[in-house]
């Protein structure tokens, strides 16, 4: 498939450093009940806080008074580039990922080697350890792909955002599949699915397959359906705030995007026009009010991006429209990934927090 080494990189979670720890803020607002905070803010103590960065984005908070270790209202999504071995900055036999704390041009804050040739990468907290809750980096190592003889996808999956051996491998897919990750059942855990393209060898059908888990393992799907049609790009995140990663589809040809807020088969609930041929979907919460957006990722050379940079184009609602937020990182070669989309993280939060953000 044409895509199907870029198409895994949209919505992806993963924090710099090593994990995502919820941390509260006071914002120094007195409050009586979570009811009389400002939103995205809880009443902790008898102060509005909340636990990702500062409160200085949100409407009615002030600056925060003891610091967080959490990510600040200026990197609301971490973004940053796979960079696989053989590519024109990368001349190692490994792939490198490059991570940046802010939506911005600028260097990156860590980096580390994790892959090989024919990966894609993935991100997701693993685990399902909240508190505190790593996100962490892994790769799908398709069928037939030089370091994967086998006729099935392997998923080999880190606990920590370094370099070294899997924490977590098993094998999940088929020949042409293309790997999604998200919370599809809402627990705080991110597992593994597959999306199989219309036309590919376990799918003569003409539109595409969801393939979803609800553990890291190898197994049957426990949830299945078909939505998108031949030359569909998945997408996959947290369209509408409510704590479950639900998909869509990018459509290249034409810059349609397609989403649901159900995993299940049916029209899409939001249809919008956005991006040019050869740009890569991206999706995270860029503005930080709890639902994820879209945004596009145009590699250097294409035809729409003459630079030497890559350049991000978000937008911070689900529509068509001219760009919220643009900047240039990343190198020709380089795929994107989506770090801590915020409307996550917001889900994580509100259930340690009893429901109440």
């Amino acid at each position: 498939m044409q895509h199907a080494s870029r198409v895994a990189l949209v919505s992806l979670t993963v924090l710099l450093g090593s994990c995502y720890r919820p941390t509260y803020v006071d914002c120094a607002v007195t409050c009586g009940a979570a009811n009389e905070c400002p939103p995205r803010l809880t009443c902790d103590h008898g102060s509005c806080s909340r636990q990702l960065g500062t409160c200085a984005s949100d409407a009615g908070a002030h600056a925060a008074t003891d610091g967080s270790d959490g990510i600040g209202s200026d990197s609301s999504a971490v973004i940053g580039v796979y960079r696989p071995p053989g590519t024109a900055f990368n001349d190692t036999t490994s792939s490198q990922w490059l991570l940046r704390a802010h939506t911005s041009d600028g260097t990156p804050d860590i980096a580390f080697s994790y892959g090989s040739t024919g990966d894609i990468p993935v991100v997701g907290n693993w685990d399902g350890n909240i508190v505190p809750g790593c996100f962490t980096a892994g790769v799908f190592r398709p069928a037939g792909t030089p370091f994967n003889q086998t006729t099935g996808g392997q998923w080999l999956l880190r606990n920590s955002n370094s370099a070294g051996d899997p924490d977590v491998s098993f094998s999940y897919g088929a020949a042409g599949d293309v790997p999604v990750v998200g919370d599809w059942d809402g627990n705080g855990t991110t597992t593994v699915g597959v999306f199989r393209p219309a036309g590919t060898p376990f799918n003569q059908t003409t539109e595409g397959q969801w393939l979803l888990r609800n553990s890291n393992s190898a197994g049957d799907p426990e949830i299945t359906f078909v939505h998108g049609a031949p030359g569909d790009v998945p997408v996959f995140a947290d369209w509408d705030g409510d704590g479950i990663t639900t998909i869509g589809v990018f459509r290249p040809s034409t810059g349609e995007w397609l989403l649901r807020n159900s995993n299940s088969a049916g029209n899409a609930d939001i249809w919008f026009i956005y991006g040019a041929p050869d740009d890569i979907p991206v999706v995270g919460d860029w503005d930080e009010n709890g639902t994820d957006t879209i945004g596009v990722f145009r590699p250097a050379g294409s035809q729409f991006n003459e630079t030497t940079g890559d350049q991000w184009l978000l937008r911070n609602s689900n529509s068509g429209g001219d760009p919220d937020l643009t900047f240039s990182y990343g190198a020709a070669g380089d795929l994107p990934v989506v770090v801590l989309p915020h409307a996550l993280a917001d889900s994580f939060a509100r259930r340690l927090d009893g429901g109440h953000r």
